[in-house]
């Protein structure tokens, strides 16, 4: 196939082309095919001719078909950006002739890692550890394989993405795989990863597909035990049966195992067990100085018959203290308790967002922070408090410091407890309702308040001179007003107290009188007899109203006898006991009037509303205070559920209004079926000794 006509390259053999470093520099080089990490356009490809070794990146659009061991003319530019780095870019590709393809050497880790075979097709045969999708760039796909005790990573890119089943069914298993030795990928997001194999979609595939899984040895802890960390990092896979102890973030088991030991376990794919539930796991080994795991493990429930592991279902009562301290108090991280079941008590420090997926919070106990983790969420921690004192069961872990095997040794902060159901975690007491925070929103709003006082008192010293007259006259006709409405109010409790109920005393007087009419008519009489006495009586009480409303029961100077009067003509039938022990000396003629008004309107609504058959009246003065009460044995009422005014009904409200005018207190208890009690306190103020001239 012919070469379109193009610039003059500059750049004419891979020496050439690999020496040049500059930006838009044409080439047209000549070389051999080794290897191509795809068949579409947008693939790198490695290329040779007999003395340099390189690799481009194909973007031909012209249709070329190529395959390893074809003689090629490639033609395009060389390209520096800062996203992809050098590249030298192939536009336009000629296949000169077919050949064999060179077969790729079957090299050892060691030799991977020199230069020898850099850029070059090579065959490396190791053990799977590990595949997985790049999180960052999703078309990168990673391979980690065991090849002579070292780790090597192999990149390719991979349009499918291969089932996380057929993976997990694959790891530990012997593979041999062919591709670049080098970076042939820009891999901006993995800036370290320098050499690793550069390989295709489909020899991945084929190297899965023709792998087969060894049988997983019983884990030995005790030989791992005699060996270095380094050493523990071994390629086989090792199998471990045993009971859950807990489950931790979905995919970290601690199992207790046949031997009695905690071991722990790291899972390929979140399909955790459930607590307790008895399991094989196979995975790879791997161990720090403290305890054995399995990683990019997976597992398997135990066929029913076979012996289950008896565990002590027993929580042991430790603290905080004893688990990190020793007999002297000094810090002492006794890593026996990792994968025992214990009872922990605490204060609640920390609690997780409401948007994490696992639910962690913090306890002190005795000064030490201990990681509580739930099962699977956050539920198990629903209802707690910070502040709160809470007992928490689950399994103990140690809680270690993210470890490697190049790192000195292996570092314990402290510990975490893992629980097991919701019900593991109980809330002993709530906290307190007074907290450091709500008293820093106290001080803020006092001094939020003070400010704002200060800004108003500059803002009114600066308008007083301008609005003091404006403001005077507007004081001086509310307070006519505030006047006018109060005595509007007095008036109108005066006349619910004596006229209202005598007209309502007429009306029923007169409605018995009218179903009498025909019958009896001498009955009718008597009734409307009734109720024109009645009707006197409402003009006298009228008459008392519009002179100051004043009652002769005030020239009494016994208050007892004046209350007595005050009742008498209305309790007829009911027993009347009174109690006032108070010097009528102590106390002005207006407001004897308005105690005598409150207490005939209490002792006329038991009576009326409640049916009582007997009033109790009692009085004293103690600390500068009076208190009466007026107590019946009616059927009583509920307080926060009475006839409003709004409803006609002035009664109670008229009693608060003369005790608010006291500058008094009143109290009302009753319920239903069990009487009324109702108690006015009103403060005597010095010299207010039968002050005539007070209003009332």
């Amino acid at each position: 196939m012919a070469l379109s006509a193009a610039a003059q390259p500059r750049l004419t053999t891979l020496a050439d082309l690999k020496a040049a470093a500059g930006d838009d520099m044409p080439f047209e080089v000549e070389g051999k095919l080794l290897f191509s990490t795809g068949d579409s356009i947008s693939s790198s490809i490695a290329v040779t001719d007999g003395r340099e070794y390189l690799t481009l990146y194909n973007e031909a659009t012209n249709g070329a078909t190529i395959l390893p061991g074809d003689q090629l003319i490639m033609r395009g530019m060389t390209d520096i950006s800062a996203k992809t780095g050098y590249r030298r870019n192939v536009k336009e590709i000629a296949v000169v002739r077919h050949g064999e393809s060179e077969r790729p050497a079957a090299i050892s880790a060691e030799e991977f890692n020199s230069a020898k075979f850099l850029m070059r097709p090579v065959e490396l045969r190791g053990v799977l550890r590990e595949l997985f999708c790049d999180e960052v760039d999703p078309k990168y796909h990673y391979l980690a394989m065991d090849v002579d005790g070292a780790v090597i990573i192999a990149t390719t890119a991979i349009a499918n993405p291969i089932p996380t089943t057929d993976i997990a069914n694959k790891l530990g298993s012997t593979i041999t795989l062919r591709g670049i030795c080098g970076r042939i990928f820009p891999l901006q997001t993995r800036p370290m990863l320098f050499r690793h194999l550069s390989t295709s979609e489909a020899e991945v595939r084929r190297a899965l597909a023709s792998a087969v899984p060894p049988e997983a040895q019983p884990l030995d802890i005790a030989a791992l035990k005699e060996t270095t960390p380094n050493k523990r990092l071994s390629s086989r896979l090792c199998r471990a049966r045993g009971r859950v102890l807990a489950v931790r973030r979905g995919r970290e088991l601690i199992i207790m195992s046949d031997e009695g030991k905690a071991t722990d376990a790291s899972l390929f794919r979140d399909d955790p067990p459930q607590c307790g539930q008895m399991i094989e796991v196979v995975g790879f080994p791997s161990a720090d100085i403290f305890n054995v795991s399995l990683t990019q493990a997976r597992w398997r429930p135990l066929p029913e018959g076979e012996a289950a592991l008896r565990i002590d279902e027993t929580p042991v009562s430790v603290s905080a203290r004893k688990m990190m301290t020793n007999k002297s108090g000094a810090l002492m991280i006794k890593t026996d308790f990792h994968g025992r079941l214990i009872k922990l008590r605490g204060i609640v420090r920390n609690l997780p967002p409401a948007s994490a997926d696992f639910g962690a919070m913090y306890i002190e106990d005795g000064g030490f922070l201990v990681r509580v983790e739930t099962t699977e969420d956050s539920n198990g921690i629903k209802g707690v408090e910070p502040g709160s004192e809470v007992e928490v069961t689950g399994t103990c872990a140690i809680d270690k410091a993210e470890w490697r095997p190049n790192t000195a040794i292996a570092r314990a902060k402290g510990f975490i407890v893992v629980t097991r159901q919701p019900s593991d975690v109980v809330v002993l007491r709530r906290p307190p309702w007074w907290t450091p925070g709500k008293l820093f929103v106290l001080l803020a709003a006092m001094l939020a308040g003070m400010l704002a006082i200060f800004a108003w008192n500059v803002s009114l010293r600066r308008l007083a001179e301008q609005r003091g007259r404006h403001l005077a006259e507007e004081h001086i006709a509310r307070a006519e007003t505030d006047m006018k409405v109060m005595e509007r109010t007095r008036l109108a409790v005066e006349l619910h107290d004596s006229v209202a109920q005598n007209l309502t005393a007429v009306a029923m007087e007169l409605e018995t009188a009218r179903q009498f009419q025909d019958g009896a008519p001498h009955d009718m009489l008597d009734h409307l007899g009734i109720a024109w006495r009645t009707l006197k009586s409402c003009r006298d009480e009228l008459r008392n109203c519009l002179w100051d409303l004043r009652s002769r029961a005030l020239e009494e100077q016994d208050m007892e006898t004046a209350v007595r009067r005050t009742l008498l003509p209305h309790v007829k039938g009911i027993d009347l006991l009174v109690r006032f022990k108070v010097p009528r000396s102590l106390i002005s003629d207006n407001t004897t009037h308005a105690i005598l008004r409150i207490i005939r309107e209490l002792a006329l609504n038991g009576i009326r509303h409640g049916k009582a058959k007997t009033i109790r009246v009692a009085g004293s003065v103690d600390n500068g205070a009076l208190a009466f009460s007026v107590q019946d044995d009616g059927c009583g009422f509920d307080p926060d559920n009475h006839p409003s005014v709004a409803e006609g009904h002035f009664g109670l409200q008229g009693v608060r209004e003369r005790t608010c005018q006291l500058a008094g207190t009143l109290s009302i208890k009753s319920r239903p079926g069990c009487g009324t009690k109702t108690v006015v306190t009103i403060p005597i103020p010095k010299g207010d000794n039968n002050d005539q001239s007070s209003a009332d």
